[in-house]
């Protein structure tokens, strides 16, 4: 499974990460323990791709073709991925996102959406 970490100090990704036994981010190359100190935020990969073959990773925005609302945030909970409102109410399960694959598009994700709202 793939992880990607949000680092909010300096507002971007990693991509290539680990996960250490106890959870905590590991990035080849980096000192984890700025990150740990800066809150980074470890995201799940879903392993679905949406129409331009990139996977879709928890706190992507998606929209699916012909589908309200027009944005919806992956989320991970519980062992489950799921589609919510931005406001985090549950609104599908994210085998949508799999089954439309050619209609699913990510359209950012929820922290440069934060960031932008800054």
């Amino acid at each position: 499974m793939n992880h990607r970490v949000w680092d909010p100090m300096h507002k971007n990704y990693f991509q290539d990460t680990y996960l250490n036994q106890k959870g905590d981010p590991f990035i080849p190359g980096l000192h984890s323990l700025l990150l740990r100190l800066n809150s980074g935020k470890v995201q799940m990969g879903s392993g679905i791709l949406d129409s331009k073959g990139t996977e879709i990773f928890e706190g992507d925005l998606v929209s699916l073709e012909n589908c309200t609302p027009k944005e919806m945030l992956v989320c991970w909970d519980s062992g489950v991925f799921f589609l919510a409102s931005l406001s985090g109410e549950y609104l599908a399960d994210i085998y949508y996102c799999k089954k439309e694959s050619n209609k699913t598009k990510i359209v950012g994700n929820i922290n440069q959406k934060e960031k932008s709202n800054e």
